[in-house]
């Protein structure tokens, strides 16, 4: 009887690699979550002090991220080179350097958000739309929205209105136009809105059976008429995540 083919067999003979990566994995990832905020909630007493601040900490934190995501880099071509890969600890490696990615794009997000507010360069005197997304929350056709309103001025004062969203389709009789009222889950068809500087309305839409969306229109309405209206409208598509 011929002697048994050998196997190769995927062992790691490093326990340095997994050490290494105790350490410097949640090191990594903690300091991003550290940082991850939810720079959309507006609050009593935010100024353009606070915005300065937050640069400055996003600034070194986008820095702090860089490096460690430069240093896991380099620990994923080592782990390539070995003769001996320990699999496990390599597609960790892997699948933090691509979180770390996603936080550094965020992170560079909110420090263009917050220079905006500082140094609105990009924006005209007025309110404004700075973003609007919204998320699948699985098979019960339900969708999380979430609006971001800014305004720029020399003499910041509170900005007041209303916001209303029509969501245009197709449904089993052609086109379809749902207005608000009949898709928010919570709300009475409008949100009310009131800030300085910048304000996150989040909510939820509930679509009914047989619609499919293609569009949403977002219409922005101030209180009195020392401003006009905002009308932006968005592709499904584009905005949905």
């Amino acid at each position: 009887m011929g002697r048994p083919a050998s196997q190769l067999v995927v062992r790691s003979h490093r326990p340095w690699i997994r050490w290494a990566l105790a350490l410097l994995i949640p090191a990594a990832v903690g300091g991003a979550a550290w940082l991850g905020f939810d720079y959309g909630q507006s609050r009593a007493g935010f100024d353009r002090a606070d915005a300065r601040a937050r640069i400055h900490r996003l600034g070194a934190r986008i820095e702090a991220l860089e490096a460690g995501k430069e240093r896991l880099s380099q620990r994923v071509v080592m782990l390539e080179r070995a003769a001996e890969v320990d699999a496990e600890a390599y597609q960790e490696v892997k699948r933090t350097v691509g979180e770390l990615q996603a936080r550094l794009a965020e992170q560079r997000k909110e420090l263009t958000f917050y220079r905006n507010i500082v140094s609105p360069a990009t924006y005209s005197a007025g309110l404004h739309i700075e973003s609007f997304g919204l998320a699948a929350r699985g098979g019960a056709r339900v969708f999380d929205y979430k609006l971001v309103l800014m305004q720029v001025a020399k003499n910041y004062r509170t900005a007041q209105g209303q916001v209303e969203m029509t969501i245009e389709g197709s449904g089993e009789d052609g086109l379809v136009a749902l207005e608000m009222k009949d898709v928010d889950v919570e709300e009475n068809g409008k949100r009310a809105y009131a800030f300085k500087y910048f304000q996150t309305l989040e909510g939820q839409l509930r679509l009914p059976e047989g619609f499919a969306p293609e569009r949403v229109q977002v219409r922005v309405t101030p209180r009195g008429k020392r401003e006009a209206a905002l009308e932006q409208t968005y592709d499904w598509s584009e905005v949905i995540g």
